[in-house]
C-alpha cells in the first residue's frame, strides 16, 4: 500500500513541475514567453499573452502564436506582407528593402523643361508616392498652325495632325490642311457673297445675305430696272448679258418676286444702204432667259411688253415665254421678236421685260437667272 501511493505522489510531482526546471531538480529560470509550447517564464500558464496584432492590421508579430505571425512591425498598420510598397521612408512589405519602387524620395526637388519654343524651364518636386511632380515651367502643347513653335522641337507650324482652316461655316465646314498653307475651300468659295445659289459661299453662317437684291433690284415695278441704249448689233452672236435673281419677300407672308427692266433701243444710221436698197429695214430683238442648274422651267416665265407698262397684259402688246420656246441643251426659254422699219425714223424705240414666277407657280428663294439680250439689225430689207 505504501509503495502504490509512493508512486502515485511522485507521478503528480513530476507534472507539476515547470517546463523549464533543471534535469536536477532545481527552479526554473524564467525566460520570456515565446510561442513553442512551453511555460517559459516559469509562471504556470504556457505561451500566454502571444496572440498580439498591436496595430491591428490583420497581421502577428513574428512570435505571435496568432496566424498569420508574419507582421515585421506590429506598431504600424501601413506594414505587413503584402502590403503595397509606397515611398514613405518604410519597409511597406516586409521583404526587406525600403522604398525599392520609388522614382524619387519624397521632397526631392530637381529642374525640368526647356526654354525651347513657347516652353519655359522650371522645377519639380517629388511627391509622397515617390513620383514627381508637375514642372512648375511651360511645358509643350499640340503644334498648330500660329506662327509659334508649340510643341518645342525647334521647327514652327509643323503639324503632324490635320489643321482645321480658319473659316468653319458654310461650304468651309470640314476643310483642313496637312500643313499651315493656305486653306483650299473648294470651288464654291467666295471671299464675298456673290452666287445667289443658296449656299454659305462667303463661310460666315449666313446664306445669300448679301444677294436678296440683284444687281438691278429695286426693279419689282416697271421702268425701275433701266438697260439703257442697248446698241443695235449685225453680229447675231452679240449679246448683252444681265444677272438677276428672283426671292420670296416677306418671309411671314411670303410674295414673289417679279424683276422689271426698261430697254432701250439704240438703233444705228444706215444711210447709204438706204439709198441703194429702198426705204425698208428689218430688226430683230432677240431674248433668251437662262435659268439655274436643275430648276423647273414650268415655274418660270419671261414676258415683253411694248410700247408702254400699261400695256402690260394685253395680247397685243404683251408677249410671254411658251413651253415651244424651252431650249432643253441651252437651260433657257429663248424668244424673238421681229419687225419692219423705215429709214430716216426712230425704229428702235423702248421695251418692257419681265421675270417672274409663271401663273400659279413659285420659285424657291434667291434663285439666280441670265438675260442674253441682242439688238440685231437683219438688214435694210422688209423682214421675210
Amino acid at each position: 500500500m505504501r509503495f502504490m501511493m509512493a508512486v502515485i505522489l511522485a507521478s503528480s510531482l513530476v507534472f507539476l513541475l515547470p517546463a523549464c526546471s533543471s534535469d536536477d531538480g532545481n527552479d526554473c529560470t524564467p525566460q520570456p514567453e515565446i510561442c513553442d509550447g512551453v511555460d517559459n517564464d516559469c509562471d504556470g500558464i504556457v505561451d500566454e499573452d502571444l496572440n498580439t496584432d498591436a496595430d491591428n492590421d490583420g497581421h502577428f508579430s513574428e512570435d505571435s502564436c496568432g496566424f498569420p505571425h508574419d507582421d515585421c512591425n506590429d506598431n504600424d498598420a501601413d506594414v505587413y506582407p503584402g502590403k503595397v510598397e509606397t515611398c514613405d521612408g518604410k519597409d511597406n512589405d516586409c521583404d526587406g528593402d525600403t522604398d525599392e519602387n520609388c522614382a524619387c524620395n519624397p521632397g526631392d526637388q530637381q529642374d525640368c523643361g526647356t526654354d525651347e519654343g513657347e516652353c519655359t524651364a522650371g522645377t519639380q518636386v517629388c511627391q509622397a508616392n515617390g513620383t514627381w511632380g508637375n514642372c512648375s515651367g511651360q511645358g509643350p502643347t499640340e503644334e498648330i498652325c500660329d506662327g509659334k513653335d508649340n510643341d518645342c522641337d525647334g521647327t514652327t507650324d509643323n503639324p503632324t495632325t490635320p489643321q482645321p482652316c480658319e473659316l468653319t461655316e458654310g461650304v468651309c465646314s470640314g476643310v483642313t490642311r496637312t500643313a499651315c498653307e493656305a486653306c483650299d475651300y473648294g470651288q464654291y468659295y467666295e471671299e464675298t457673297e456673290a452666287a445667289c445659289d443658296q449656299l454659305d459661299n462667303d463661310c460666315d453662317g449666313l446664306t445669300d445675305e448679301e444677294l436678296s437684291n440683284d444687281t438691278h433690284e429695286p426693279n419689282g415695278n416697271c421702268g425701275q430696272g433701266v438697260l439703257d441704249d442697248l446698241p443695235e448689233t449685225e453680229n447675231s452672236s452679240d449679246f448683252v448679258v444681265v444677272e438677276g435673281t428672283l426671292d420670296l419677300w416677306n418671309n411671314d407672308q411670303p410674295q414673289d418676286d417679279v424683276d422689271w427692266y426698261k430697254v432701250f433701243l439704240d438703233e444705228a444710221d444706215h444711210i447709204i444702204e438706204c439709198g441703194l436698197s429702198g426705204p425698208n429695214q428689218c430688226f430683230d430683238f432677240v431674248m433668251r432667259l437662262e435659268l439655274p442648274a436643275g430648276a423647273d422651267h414650268t415655274q418660270w416665265e419671261m414676258c415683253v411688253v411694248s410700247p408702254s407698262c400699261a400695256d402690260f397684259g394685253d395680247p397685243n402688246y404683251t408677249f410671254c415665254t411658251e413651253e415651244a420656246e424651252w431650249q432643253q441643251v441651252s437651260n433657257s426659254y429663248h424668244m424673238t421678236l421681229r419687225w419692219d422699219g423705215y429709214c430716216g425714223e426712230d425704229d428702235g424705240g423702248d421695251f418692257y421685260l419681265v421675270v417672274r414666277a409663271a401663273s400659279g407657280q413659285h420659285v424657291n428663294n434667291c434663285q439666280p437667272y441670265k438675260l442674253y439680250l441682242q439688238y440685231w439689225y437683219v438688214g435694210t430689207s422688209a423682214c421675210p
